[in-house]
């Protein structure tokens, strides 16, 4: 209860225990909710045991151990730890994974079954006006070679009362998918119901057969998007076609009919598309609204702010009829991160600035305060949540708000006085470094040393580099800086930062682009330019006097 604050037991334990592998629960109204719960007869598949233990391992085989490979053609397969090794391991899976669905009511706790059978739910997924639900699961036969996400697949479209009404999609076993970047899997994917409507659900399917070989002409068909109403879909109408790219669709962010906003990218070009069209009129064509290249981080115009509709789904802000959206972006520069809000107009493809963060903080803007229950606001009412931090301060929020108009100072009225989560490292010291390796390309890395330290006075301290390489397209690309020097250093159970309460200097996320131009492969020269980022990050820190050739270690993900 958000009243008191206190919480109550919806489902009586031991008779029910929550299914937390995959899917939990959904809200299926305001007052009723759609649980995963553990099968309250549980027993190994087909033994029928019911005591809840987990099936026990043959002392002797029940047979050969037998695969299959029937394919003619020739495939490539990635290599995945912990994947099943045999029946009994499918066995255990299926034990562990399988649930009941079960409806249960907030305010009575009055409860039942939702699903008609124990199986392996992943989703549930409630429509926005809750009158359908798309429900997700998997089943045999499982696969050794793959991990369960690529496992056999069945989506159904059901009734608010647990109903299957019709099968959506029924996905084979995935083995074949190709180890490219932009591959994936054939069929319908991304099934998602449309924000901005009761019950419209849409569904991607890749024309190339998730293939990023095939070639496809500028303007052809490598992802198609089709669209249906739940209610026209139950009584037998297909999908029908509303968009396509010859990019990898990536998402939409809905508004109304007559506007909404799509993302393609392709990876070996780093090419990222967005287009702008009507989702009400599939025959008008699309526009481009930006064509860029997604690590030119520089250029990014920011991500289209949205909001809650009266349904408490996330849709696009829109206004003055639809001219005017607002754009967050992290503000990436030469000088550091500084979030900004654009006001994009449509018409004239212009922006104008509204606010962007000021040094010594980093500000942030995390959502729209003016939006509660799907109410309509204008611009002059828009009011945002803010968090505003420094090295040495806590995030804090505030909302802000421009009652005088965008040209005056905006108005905050502070939220939180949050205490620094570890007052003996308040003093710690932050540094954002900016040096070149070998092949002139340019690298950034953040420095920590302990509070009071002296490079001059106290000499060099051992140092912890902790970093990870990342792959480009292009040295500019990658030698763009995408850190700020104002923000707070959490420093939580795992962090590298903890060596700093023994005197340790770190040195986080060195920057170690592997980057391969035009026709090569970042591979071709993987070790060698591994190599000189790591010399570089470390004469650089030996060049300020903060660390000693050889006297240091190196960790990361």
């Amino acid at each position: 209860s958000t009243e008191t604050g206190h919480a109550r037991q919806l489902l009586e334990t031991p008779k029910f225990h929550m299914s937390a592998v995959f899917g939990t629960y959904s809200w299926l109204s305001a007052d009723e909710i759609i649980a995963a719960v553990v099968p309250q007869a549980k027993g190994p598949s087909g033994s029928g045991n019911g005591n809840g233990a987990p099936p026990a391992k043959p002392v002797v085989p029940t047979g050969p151990y037998v695969q299959l490979n029937e394919s003619t053609a020739a495939k490539q397969s990635r290599t995945y730890p912990d994947l099943l090794k045999d029946e009994h391991d499918s066995d255990v899976f299926e034990h562990y994974t399988q649930s009941d669905l079960v409806s249960v009511r907030l305010s009575t706790g009055e409860h039942k079954p939702f699903s008609d059978a124990a199986r392996i739910y992943t989703r549930m997924s409630p429509s926005p006006d809750r009158k359908y639900v798309i429900v997700s699961y998997i089943e045999r036969p499982f696969s050794y070679a793959v991990p369960c996400g690529r496992f056999p697949k069945r989506v159904e479209l059901w009734s608010r009362e647990g109903e299957k009404l019709r099968e959506i999609a029924h996905l084979p076993l995935a083995e074949d998918i190709p180890i490219a970047f932009n591959s994936c899997r054939k069929g319908p994917r991304d099934i998602h119901w449309r924000d901005d409507k009761d019950s419209v659900f849409v569904y991607t399917v890749a024309a190339d057969e998730g293939d990023p070989t095939v070639e496809v002409e500028e303007g052809g068909k490598r992802d198609v998007v089709f669209s249906v109403e739940a209610g026209d879909f139950s009584a037998g109408k297909d999908p029908e076609p509303f968009f396509h790219t010859d990019l990898r669709f990536s998402g939409i962010l809905w508004g109304n009919d007559g506007l909404a906003f799509a993302w393609a990218s392709w990876w070996k070009t780093r090419r990222t598309v967005w287009y702008q069209f009507s989702p009400g009129d599939p025959s008008k064509a699309k526009e481009v609204l930006f064509d860029r290249n997604y690590e030119d981080v520089y250029s990014d115009p920011g991500y289209p702010v949205s909001r809650k509709n009266k349904q408490r789904r996330s849709v696009l802000a829109t206004f003055e009829d639809d001219r005017y959206v607002l754009l967050e972006g992290e503000g990436y520069s030469p000088k550091g991160n500084h979030p900004f809000l654009d006001l994009f107009d449509l018409e004239t493809r212009e922006t104008k600035r509204l606010w962007q963060s000021k040094d010594p903080y980093y500000e942030s803007i995390s959502g729209l305060m003016c939006d509660g229950g799907g109410k309509d606001f204008t611009l002059d009412d828009i009011s945002f949540l803010l968090s505003r931090e420094s090295p040495s301060e806590p995030s804090q929020f505030s909302t802000v708000s421009w009652p005088g108009g965008f040209d005056a100072e905006p108005a905050e009225e502070l939220l939180t006085d949050f205490p620094h989560p570890h007052p003996d490292l308040r003093d710690l010291q932050k540094k954002v470094l900016r040096y070149k390796r070998a092949d002139g390309t340019d690298l950034t890395a953040t420095l920590y040393t302990p509070p009071g330290y002296d490079a001059e006075r106290d000499g060099p301290l051992p140092t912890l580099l902790w970093a990870y390489p990342r792959e480009f397209k292009s040295k500019e690309a990658a030698g763009q800086v995408r850190k700020s020097s104002f923000t707070f250093s959490y420093i939580g159970g795992t962090s590298p930062l903890l060596f700093l309460a023994k005197r340790f200097a770190i040195l986080d996320g060195p920057t170690m682009p592997i980057i391969g131009e035009g026709d090569e492969e970042p591979n071709d020269t993987y070790v060698e330019q591994l190599v000189s980022s790591a010399e570089a990050a470390i004469d650089k820190v030996v060049e300020l006097g903060v660390a000693d050739r050889g006297g240091g270690a190196v960790g990361g993900h």
